[in-house]
């Protein structure tokens, strides 16, 4: 073998040279990784401080009303008309009662308009009607023609919820704002069965009839229904 082929394989089979690292250079850079890393720290920190925090609205508290009213409640006055509805046909029942307010404001009703109920007589398959006036007159009168069919009656046992009750929970579900935007206005209160029961349904309407705000709630819970 050559002088050069022996050199060539003594390189080849010598192993690689290992640059020594010593301890200095370690920590050196130990001490730049630790600086990069409290840079970026700093940065990071001055970022977010200078993000302002999204201010949340600052929650408005709900109006609750406490309404006056002046008056009888419903059920008051339903006993004066059942007694007039009775000395007609002992066998009578409440279909619905309804009354009015006009022009209320946003803390109080007054008195109302006339008291009007519609009693049914299954024996006399007749209507009859009784109004209550605000002086406390009580008018009654039957309807002429029979009716081929009855119409839905009031369960009295379901009746829990009165007037009042009703009135105050149309005020504060939109009601009293309602009164206050439109000072000209009328409220309607209407006490009826429906396919979900006994409903009180409470609507208020501008003088114009343009603007109209309604709220059915159960008279047997006190719940606002859909």
């Amino acid at each position: 073998m050559s002088a050069q082929k022996k050199r060539d394989a003594r390189t080849k089979a010598a192993p690689p040279k290992r640059i020594p690292i010593r301890r200095r250079d370690i920590l050196i850079l130990l001490g730049f990784w630790l600086a990069g890393c409290a840079i970026v720290a700093i940065l990071v920190g001055f970022f977010y401080s200078n993000i302002s925090p999204q201010e949340l609205p600052t929650p408005q508290p709900v109006a609750t009303y406490t309404v006056e009213f002046s008056g009888d409640t419903a059920k008051i006055v339903y006993l004066k008309a059942l007694a007039n509805a009775q000395s007609w046909s002992d066998d009578v029942a409440l279909v619905a009662l309804s009354t009015q307010w006009v022009n209320s404001t946003g803390s109080s009703l007054g008195q109302p308009g006339n008291w009007d109920f519609r009693f049914y007589s299954p024996r006399h398959k007749r209507l009859y009607f009784v109004v209550i006036t605000p002086e406390g007159k009580v008018l009654g009168r039957a309807h002429f023609r029979e009716l081929r069919q009855g119409p839905l009656l009031v369960d009295p046992t379901e009746w829990l919820v009165d007037s009042d009750e009703a009135l105050r929970t149309w005020f504060n579900q939109g009601g009293g704002p309602f009164l206050q935007a439109y000072t000209e206005n009328q409220v309607e209160l209407l006490l009826r069965p429906t396919s979900q029961g006994l409903v009180w349904e409470v609507i208020g309407f501008s003088s114009d009839q343009s603007q109209m705000h309604y709220v059915p709630i159960s008279a047997n819970s006190g719940e606002v229904l859909n």
